[in-house]
Order: C-alpha cells, then sequence, then structure tokens
C-alpha cells in the first residue's frame, strides 16, 4: 500500500506566515488533511470588519458556523485578531427580522486575489442582535 503524505494545518502554521508559501509550493500533489468542520455557504454580504490597525468594509465570499471568507482592498496580518459584524438577512435565515451577528475572531490566511485581499478568519465568539 502505497503512503500519502498529509499535513496538518494548525493555527500555529498558519501563524507563522508560511502556511501560503507551504501549500502552494511544497506540497504540490500531495494531499492536504481538511480541517473544516461547518458546512460553508457561498453568500456575498457585507461586512463591517475591525483590526488592530484599521476599520474597513469588506464583502463576504462564503460563511460557516466556524468562520468567513471576505475581500478588503489592504492586508490584514495573519493571526490578528478583528471583530467584525454581519447583517444575516431574513430572507436567508428564515426568519421574521434580520440578525445582526456581532464577532471576535482571528486571521488565518491572507493572500492576494485579482487586485483585493482574499482574507479567512475563524470565528472564536460570536453574538446575534436582532434588528
Amino acid at each position: 500500500m502505497r503512503s500519502r503524505n498529509v499535513t496538518k494545518v494548525t493555527f500555529a502554521l498558519a501563524k507563522s506566515g508560511c502556511i501560503n508559501n507551504r501549500l502552494e509550493n511544497s506540497f504540490q500533489g500531495c494531499a492536504v488533511q481538511e480541517l473544516r468542520s461547518a458546512v460553508r455557504f457561498p453568500i456575498k454580504l457585507p461586512i463591517a470588519v475591525n483590526s488592530e490597525v484599521a476599520a474597513q468594509t469588506a464583502e463576504t465570499q462564503d460563511i460557516s458556523a466556524g468562520g468567513v471568507l471576505f475581500y478588503v482592498d489592504s492586508d490584514m496580518a495573519v493571526g490578528s485578531t478583528i471583530t467584525f459584524s454581519i447583517a444575516m438577512p431574513a430572507s436567508v435565515l428564515g426568519t421574521p427580522a434580520d440578525v445582526l451577528v456581532n464577532c471576535v475572531g482571528r486571521v488565518i490566511r491572507c493572500s492576494d486575489d485579482a487586485g483585493r485581499k482574499s482574507v479567512a478568519a475563524v470565528i472564536d465568539e460570536y453574538r446575534f442582535e436582532r434588528s
């Protein structure tokens, strides 16, 4: 039986700043273990993001119970703590009113994507507010 080369991607690896190079260059042809445990929903929503450096508006690419992928105009440091708010439409949630989700999370990836920055963040805490 042929063994597969599987690498577990951890927060420490992401924080080291070398995750993108390792995944793109070192693991070509190798399997990378998928750590996502929640279903991702491809939905574009406005998001207000506050980091240690600046406040920015952005647009989500996808959302799950454990994280979010969004686009911004400037770099965000991997490992940095961010707060963000997403207005979830009632039509998406199946609720009578929109729900504002206030989150605290960490940036785990920031990469170039067609002139914008694609940022992946894990959600460490969240709170719902009814509109």
